[in-house]
């Protein structure tokens, strides 16, 4: 009789021990370091841009791309069309200069972000920085353009007056991503916190379209394209729009 209930007691206690022992296993280790981002390099297409992040669509998935202005580096390129040089751009050229003004009109022009690598100011491109004459490399801030005419700042306080060639090669290469839309081609490199989520350590992005493209097109309508309100019909509704957004000024030169 002892022996049965001794046996049953020792069952009882072997199956709470056993519980016990479960239930700390299951339950997370609080002391435990979290897990380790893992490296990832992403590619695929731009869905939605938004402040400190980009959403984009990959093969395997959507993932949510988070930019952290003084961490992730950003390079924006593609081209551009003239309509695309709003106040406010910073651009880049090489050109010869009589008094401030280009002497032929600019063949080819990149859109840049100012950095230690594109200081704004007027550059010899010899080897001879005294140099005075010969080409030189012109980084400034677009003050207007109008009809073919540019007028660009440099430091201190000098305005470069010039003319764009009647088919100009532009370019794009920016590391400011507001000027991404949806549909453009973007390789991320980064760290994987969790799923669907890269902290961005580079972001590249290739512009599906020319910077400015949307404007030309607007000011330039398919005859056709839109029904004349005189005749009665209705406008019809305005396409999505991709152009330059507004650029930043420039500090007091």
């Amino acid at each position: 009789m002892h022996d049965a209930v001794r046996r049953v007691a020792a069952g009882l206690v072997a199956l709470v021990l056993a519980g016990v022992s479960d239930a700390a296993a299951q339950r997370p280790n609080r002391d435990a370091p979290p897990a380790v981002p893992q490296p990832i390099e992403l590619k695929g297409k731009v869905a939605v841009v938004q402040p400190g992040m980009i959403g984009v669509e990959a093969e395997d998935g959507k993932y949510q791309v988070q930019i952290a202005p003084r961490d992730t580096l950003v390079v924006v390129t593609g081209t551009a069309v003239p309509e695309s040089l709003r106040p406010g751009l910073f651009v880049r050229f090489s050109a010869e200069l009589d008094n401030d003004r280009v002497t032929t009109p600019i063949e080819e022009l990149t859109i840049i972000t100012p950095s230690d690598q594109n200081p704004l100011g007027d550059f010899p491109e010899g080897d001879d920085p005294t140099q005075e004459g010969g080409p030189r490399t012109i980084v400034g801030q677009v003050k207007s353009f109008k009809k073919g005419r540019l007028q660009v700042g440099i430091p201190p306080k000098r305005v470069i007056r010039a003319e764009l060639a009647e088919s100009p090669k532009l370019d794009v290469t920016i590391s400011d991503y507001s000027f991404v839309r949806a549909g453009d081609a973007i390789v991320v490199r980064g760290k994987q916190p969790g799923r669907g989520q890269v902290i961005a350590d580079h972001v590249a992005v290739e512009l599906a379209e020319p910077l400015g493209a949307s404007s030309a097109k607007r000011k330039s309508p398919a005859r056709g394209s839109r029904v004349n309100r005189r005749s009665g019909g209705a406008s019809q509704p305005e396409q999505p729009q991709r152009d330059a957004p507004e650029a930043e000024t420039a500090p007091n030169e």
